[in-house]
């Protein structure tokens, strides 16, 4: 069950407004829950901190912002005039990005409300990992069908 549209406008002075590309999107506790987030089936219990394997490729390869999950389009064309990306210090010595873009205003808004990007946190949830199953701690390592 997400949060209705009144209950995402009635938002405490610690949360952002919502901008309007993003007031379809699923809310947990008041915040947007971004497209590559991990969550459960309920895409309004996300595990914060955590990104979704399968909904990072296919924001990557389709050209979907990180955030909203629509396409990455300005003014009609691809990517327009503006994309915004996070960028880790490492990551822009060794010019890449390990996140899709994302629209500037759901940029905006998500530097506002992450605490992470904020600077209220200095790292992604701790616990997260300790508590998580083996599958989602390792996503990408299925194995392989024996003989």
């Amino acid at each position: 069950m997400t949060d209705s549209p009144t209950s995402r406008r009635t938002r405490t002075s610690t949360q952002p407004a919502v901008p309007m590309r993003l007031m379809h999107a699923p809310t947990s506790h008041g915040l947007v829950v971004p497209f590559i987030t991990l969550a459960h089936r309920d895409r309004s219990q996300p595990i914060w901190g955590a990104l979704d394997p399968v909904r990072r490729l296919h924001a990557f390869t389709r050209k979907l912002c990180q955030v909203c999950g629509d396409p990455l389009q300005i003014y009609g064309e691809p990517f327009g005039d503006r994309v915004v990306l996070y960028l880790r210090p490492s990551d822009y010595l060794r010019g890449i990005a390990v996140e899709p873009g994302a629209h500037p205003e759901c940029g905006h808004y998500s530097q506002r409300a992450c605490p992470m990007l904020h600077g209220r946190s200095s790292r992604y949830n701790p616990s997260f990992l300790a508590t998580a199953s083996p599958a989602v701690r390792t996503p990408t390592a299925a194995a392989p069908a024996g003989p």
